[in-house]
């Protein structure tokens, strides 16, 4: 069964959002409200809506002790929060920077350099074609020991009757 990470909640939807990856590549869930309070902490534009997410995301996470990674993990999220929002209360903040930040983490294109090429796709097909007739010529050969394995059973119990 699916909890948060930071409030033990057990109300977590199979494509719930993932804080961090645990050991042995074991995901580390946020229930709805904790991904909703992160959100905000970490994107929202109003500061008293920034400090009362943090706010109640500390007392969750002292309600329910979380793992030291889940701890050092929200720790760092929430000093990056706090130092956003003291630049929004000074009015310092420029608001584009998330922008950029969202436009540098999509991965919906790749890079040309990671682009399958034609070159590619031929010898990628000219593979396939040599693993087929790998393939065939090995079914072929265990066929034969099959048969011949079976023969030999054959053979011997003939040979026991006689």
């Amino acid at each position: 069964m699916k909890t948060c990470t930071v409030c033990k909640a057990t109300n977590i939807a199979d494509d719930a959002p993932i804080l961090v990856m645990g050991a042995y590549g074991n995901p580390k869930y946020l229930c709805p409200e904790c991904s909703a309070y992160l959100d905000t902490a970490t994107l929202g534009r109003d500061y008293d809506a920034i400090a009362e997410a943090m706010d109640e995301l500390g007392k969750r996470m002292s309600a329910s002790d979380p793992d030291k990674q889940t701890y050092d993990t929200m720790n760092s999220l929430l000093t990056n929060a706090a130092e956003r929002a003291k630049a929004i209360s000074e009015g310092s903040y420029d608001f584009s920077l998330d922008e950029r930040e969202a436009e540098t983490e999509s991965f919906d294109e790749l890079p040309e350099e990671l682009r399958e090429t034609e070159a590619d796709k031929a010898l990628d097909e000219k593979d396939a074609a040599a693993q087929a007739r790998f393939e065939k010529w090995f079914n072929w050969v265990s066929l034969g020991a099959v048969i011949g394995a079976v023969g030999f059973v054959v053979w011997k119990i003939i040979e026991r009757l006689v």
